[in-house]
């Protein structure tokens, strides 16, 4: 999601590659986002399970916390509606692009993602590309960790080298 942020807003940054961008959750419907921004960042944190019927024992690799701090999720959800709003009537900052999506990722909301890049192409971005994996493939939100125990990244790093290096 911070990708498309420095996308819309830096423009001393020549490429910027998103992958998977967790712009709106795909779980929370559109409608109800700010609202659920609010809520969040006036009641006091909270720590929630990233999954309420595994908890801790949630395979994911050692990095990842099995829980979110609810301010803080907040906080990155107004910095990522912030950037929906601004991509809905100003051109990037950025001149090159790439954003990628998995078809199988239920974690980001794939049409909030596409309305943003229909509206950076709409005000002129010079370059966008987009590519999303197959869900065929059934990879994981998290496109990019070795060691996490469902990704098969002998499928998506070739091609996230190649975006990225292109």
């Amino acid at each position: 999601g911070l990708a498309t942020w420095v996308a819309q807003n830096r423009d001393d940054v020549q490429k910027v590659v998103a992958i998977s961008p967790l712009i709106v959750p795909g779980a929370v419907p559109a409608s109800v986002i700010n609202q659920a921004v609010r809520i969040y960042g006036t009641l006091p944190n909270q720590f929630q399970w990233s999954n309420a019927e595994l908890k801790a024992d949630m395979p994911n690799p050692d990095y990842v916390y099995p829980r979110n701090a609810t301010r803080v999720v907040s906080e990155l959800l107004r910095i990522m509606l912030a950037t929906r709003r601004a991509a809905a009537t100003q051109a990037p900052a950025v001149s090159e692009i790439v954003v990628v999506t998995n078809g199988a990722d239920e974690v980001v909301n794939k049409d909030i993602v596409a309305e943003i890049v229909d509206n950076w192409r709409k005000d002129g971005a010079v370059d966008v590309t987009t590519y999303e994996f197959s869900e065929e493939y059934n990879l994981t939100h998290d496109l990019i960790a070795h060691d996490h125990p469902f990704q098969d990244i002998e499928t998506s790093h070739p091609v996230l080298i190649d975006l990225i290096t292109e």
